[in-house]
Formats: structure tokens, C-alpha cells, sequence
């Protein structure tokens, strides 16, 4: 018999502001929700920046090192789980497509961006330092920003995800 692999849906979990999207501290998350260890599939985007913490990934069955300054993206419906050899840490944003989509007159808008591509080898992707410290500022300030009750603070963080975007895209293309 054929194992099934579950699909999780952005409202399974705890959101931040609304239902379309959670951004979390990744110790916090990965030790909050263990059972997304094993293979899974999500019906929403998510990415993962590791800051600390060492061990294996998989993506659409294909194995990447965890290991700080190691970002990946990842589209809706694609297969993943973690195997983590030393405690992880690091920033995570899971979004639904009509989350970000809202905010942009182009709906394709992401396409542009190699790393949602739906490719793992072009998802995953070690940043240099001075990427990794720009991301980092950047995530914290989408993290400060969830704890405002003002729903213009909203827009703020889609702004922020794109220019954690075009960063990423910027280092890449070094």
C-alpha cells in the first residue's frame, strides 16, 4: 500500500495578521510543529533562511545540506521534508498566492524570480555574508512589524518580502 503524502493548508497554522501568511522564528517553528519533519506537501508558498543548525533537506525527493546562510523557496504543491542533524534556526515566511498576488498588478510577478521556479536545484541557494546580514535585517523588521495592529503594516511586510526577493535574486546573479 502506498503511503499517502499529506497537504497542509496556510489556515493549519497559527497565522500571522490573517490566513494568508505566518512568519516565524524556524527553531521555534520547526520544534512548534515536528510532525512537518517527515515528507509533506503545502498548498502555499514558503521559504526558509537558516541562520544556525546543520543536517539534510529534501525537496521534490532531491537532498540538499542545511547549513547557515542557506535559503530555499518552495511552490505550492511541491514535496519536502528535513532530516536535522543539530538544532536549526533562522526565519521562515509561509504566504498564500492570493497573499501576495493582491499587492501586485503583474499576478505572475514571482515567475520572475529564478528560485520559484519549481527546480530544486535553482530553489536552494548559500548567500554570501553581506546578503546574509541584509536578509537578516530585513526579516526582523517583517517579524517587528506583526507585532503592530495596523492593518496598513500589511503592505509594509509585502514590500519587505520583495525586497527580500530581489536581494536574493541580486546575490545570485553574482
Amino acid at each position: 500500500m502506498k503511503k499517502t503524502i499529506p497537504v497542509y493548508n496556510i489556515q493549519n497554522f497559527t497565522a500571522y495578521k490573517n490566513d494568508g501568511i505566518l512568519v516565524s522564528r524556524f527553531g521555534h517553528y520547526a520544534q512548534q510543529y515536528q510532525h512537518l519533519h517527515t515528507a509533506h506537501r503545502h498548498s502555499f508558498y514558503h521559504f526558509v533562511f537558516f541562520t544556525h543548525g546543520s543536517g539534510t533537506q529534501q525537496i521534490d525527493f532531491k537532498t540538499f545540506d542545511v547549513k547557515p546562510n542557506l535559503i530555499y523557496f518552495m511552490l505550492p504543491g511541491q514535496v519536502h521534508s528535513w532530516n536535522f542533524e543539530t538544532k536549526p534556526d533562522g526565519y521562515l515566511i509561509n504566504f498564500s498566492a492570493s497573499y501576495f498576488s493582491s499587492f501586485l498588478l503583474e499576478q505572475e510577478y514571482l515567475a520572475k524570480f529564478v528560485f520559484f521556479s519549481g527546480k530544486p536545484e535553482e530553489q536552494v541557494l548559500v548567500l554570501d555574508h553581506i546578503t546574509s546580514q541584509r536578509l537578516i535585517s530585513i526579516f526582523e523588521e517583517i517579524l517587528s512589524e506583526g507585532n503592530t495592529a495596523l492593518s496598513i503594516n500589511d503592505d509594509l511586510v509585502k514590500v519587505l518580502m520583495l525586497r527580500l526577493f530581489i536581494e536574493v535574486s541580486r546575490s545570485s546573479d553574482l
